[in-house]
């Protein structure tokens, strides 16, 4: 059996998505999703620090109603999402529109695409969750774009992991973190997790596992389920 980090609002049809592959596996969120009151707001202040703004980059699925919902015309921008579910979201309120995804579905994947190089300098905004994805304005910036970040989601910890079933550690063979947050909340939560093998999504996040002591750490190319899945099926017994 092996334990998932997902966010409170994913977490059951992650579970789900898992055994329905009959691969076993326990759900744990330490996080719930919130959108601040101020959200469009905050997006319009964004958007209004150029003139033109030629990329938008949303880097969550919890980022695209916000984006919808606040009034800005995306019709003469490029929309980078970073993976197939927020661009599937964005398609469908945006069918006319060419919703781009990098390869592998990280901070690093955009980074990797050819839109983004330095060799024309752009605008971009960053839809984004507070606290998290800085790597990518920081490097953009760096090639001489202008890249504004822009928070429209927050993650609130919950005070104790929520478990989508009961378990107990002889049962677990391995842990799937989808993100550096998650993997330190429920190392926080269950420090003997650290003994086991660990699978994430992106070599980042990897590293900062490894600092916290995790020695058995592997990288899927990929945050989805199917990801995820077809991963482990290649990869790890269970």
């Amino acid at each position: 059996m092996f334990i998932l980090t997902r966010p409170l609002p994913k977490l059951a049809a992650s579970q789900q998505a898992f055994e329905d592959a009959g691969v076993p596996c326990i759900g744990v969120a330490t996080t719930d999703i919130q959108q601040p009151n101020d959200v469009s707001a905050r997006i319009h202040s964004a958007f209004s620090q150029h003139a033109t703004i030629d990329v938008v980059i949303v880097t969550s699925v919890y980022a695209v109603s916000p984006i919808l919902t606040s009034g800005i015309n995306l019709n003469a921008m490029q929309i980078i999402a970073i993976g197939t579910a927020t661009a599937h979201a964005l398609k469908q309120a945006l069918p006319a529109h060419n919703i781009l995804t990098p390869l592998y579905h990280t901070s690093e994947g955009i980074l990797s695409m050819h839109q983004l190089d330095g060799n024309t300098s752009k605008q971009v905004v960053i839809m984004k969750g507070e606290g998290g994805r800085h790597h990518i304005a920081t490097t953009l910036n760096e090639r001489g774009h202008s890249a504004i970040e822009c928070n429209v989601y927050q993650r609130i910890d919950l005070p104790t992991p929520v478990f989508t079933n009961k378990w107990k550690i002889s049962d677990v063979s391995g842990i799937i973190a989808t993100s550096e947050h998650l993997a330190k909340q429920l190392l926080n939560a269950e420090s003997t997790l650290a003994n086991l093998p660990w699978l994430t999504i992106s070599q980042r996040v990897a590293d900062a596992l490894r600092e916290q002591g995790i020695n058995s750490v592997a990288v899927c190319n990929g945050a989805t389920d199917n990801a995820l899945i077809a991963w482990i099926k290649d990869n790890w017994e269970y």
